[in-house]
């Protein structure tokens, strides 16, 4: 009973163990770097359902590759209740973003010290992450003056939970 006056059940039309529970108020569905290959199939599973979908995490590489109404309109068509896009910013190269060249912040200066992610090993300073984050949410707001879809609010986040 608890469960079901905090969460819906998300059900899959053809595999009974593809259903899952999930509260639109505080769940947040993550789009993986492969979704683009999928997104037929999740939208043929799940249908309508996915407008109950109030919070989506994109990967930086993937929303990086087109502009926002690309995006959109190639992508987030299925989701139509949502609210809130979260953009996962990389911060090292592992996770598929290579930075600068020669390991410069977005200030032109080296990497290490105060401020850092962490060391020499390809990661990002967070003064290039405030960088990056402001040129989407900009790229973003300008879109949004010409569109009313899909989310109002647009968020950039590292895997660490920090918003920027």
């Amino acid at each position: 009973m608890h469960t079901l006056s905090k969460y819906c059940r998300i059900e899959h039309t053809a595999a009974k163990e593809g259903s899952f529970y999930f509260n639109p108020y505080r769940d947040v569905l993550w789009l993986s770097t492969d979704f683009t290959e999928y997104l037929q199939q999740l939208t043929q599973c799940y249908g309508e359902q996915l407008n109950g979908i109030k919070t989506l995490l994109v990967g930086e590489a993937r929303w990086d590759e087109t502009t926002p109404a690309e995006f959109t309109s190639s992508y987030l068509e299925p989701f139509g209740g949502l609210k809130v896009i979260l953009l996962l910013l990389y911060t090292d190269d592992e996770d598929g973003y290579e930075g600068t060249e020669d390991g410069e912040d977005a200030d032109g200066e080296n990497g290490g010290g105060v401020g850092g992610l962490g060391s020499d090993k390809g990661e990002i300073k967070a003064g290039e992450l405030y960088a990056r984050a402001d040129k989407f949410k900009a790229e973003y707001a300008e879109f949004l003056e010409h569109h009313n879809r899909p989310a109002k609010s647009f968020r950039c986040v590292d895997c660490s939970s920090t918003f920027y």
